[in-house]
């Protein structure tokens, strides 16, 4: 909330570029720095905290330039693709990451992210945004971002309070979406150490139900993509995605291991269908209601 009117006052391209160069300058310090120091605990905890910090601001310049690039009327398309690369990128790096985590040394994976952070940098420069502005709309621009001070900024965050105030439903679904993000991080670590104290149950196993979520949101995306759901059934369908989800989720532990690998599966794609759904529905809403800029 404090740090989306920084990012709504200036181009997203300039935040996602610039963060993630600040991204390959800290990894290529960490990898420097290993080379010739020992292992330090508050040196890598200011690390988390410098890599969590700019990922706050990484996600909200994403998630208001990933929407500008896509043409109006393919929403739900959009964001099939968007939800399919993550789970795509976990089943390829999660035997690569076992790999290296094994063979490379600490320096050289610090190297290594610096690098393909790098790499995107270079990916994102060459993406063209496609949002017309007249002369008289950039003078505007420009005169609201010279004029940007704190009082404005405050005014701002405000606005951003009254607006949540005033629009139940986009307040209750994040609401919603904040508690249950929160409680699946607690769920995850009690189903890890599930498997790892369990009789009968290996950590490699615990690895084949994350790729079965996995494969269940990569099919679910490809799905989306290539059939549209009728906006009337969309809140029905949401809602059932819901319910199923906490109740997979509280069953999960005491059923036979098949039946969690279907269990996520299930999941897996549902989970992606309820997120392009309910991204599709926000930002159509958010288009309609704010006008044209």
């Amino acid at each position: 909330m404090l740090a989306a009117p920084l990012i709504d006052k200036g181009s997203k391209k300039r935040w996602i570029v610039g963060l993630d160069l600040l991204l390959v300058l800290v990894y290529a310090f960490m990898g420097i720095w290993i080379l010739n120091h020992e292992f330090q605990y508050g040196l890598y905890l200011a690390m988390t905290l410098a890599v969590g910090t700019i990922s706050v601001f990484y996600r909200l310049a994403y998630g208001a330039w990933y929407p500008e690039l896509i043409p109006a009327g393919f929403e739900q398309k959009g964001y099939a693709v968007s939800g399919t690369i993550y789970p795509m990128i976990i089943i390829v790096m999660s035997p690569a990451a076992t790999f290296l985590y094994e063979k490379v040394s600490m320096q050289n994976l610090f190297f290594l992210v610096a690098a393909l952070t790098m790499l995107s940098v270079v990916i994102e420069s060459m993406i063209e945004e496609h949002r017309p502005e007249s002369k008289a709309g950039c003078a505007d621009a420009k005169s609201q971002k010279d004029s940007y001070f704190f009082k404005q900024y405050k005014a701002d965050v405000r606005e951003g309070f009254s607006y949540l105030k005033k629009e139940k439903g986009i307040r209750n679904i994040y609401t919603y979406m904040s508690v249950t993000q929160g409680v699946s991080e607690g769920t995850a670590i009690a189903i890890q150490a599930f498997y790892q104290t369990q009789p009968g149950l290996t950590v490699t196993m615990l690895g084949f139900l994350k790729s079965a979520e996995m494969i269940g949101r990569v099919l679910s995306g490809a799905l989306q993509y290539r059939i549209e759901i009728p906006a009337k059934k969309r809140y029905g369908i949401t809602k059932f995605v819901y319910i199923f989800y906490q109740l997979a989720d509280m069953l999960l532990l005491f059923v036979p291991y098949p039946l969690m690998l279907i269990n996520r599966f299930l999941c897996g794609g549902l989970g992606t269908m309820s997120a392009t759904l309910r991204e599709t529905a926000v930002q159509s809403y958010l288009r309609e209601t704010s006008g044209p800029e």
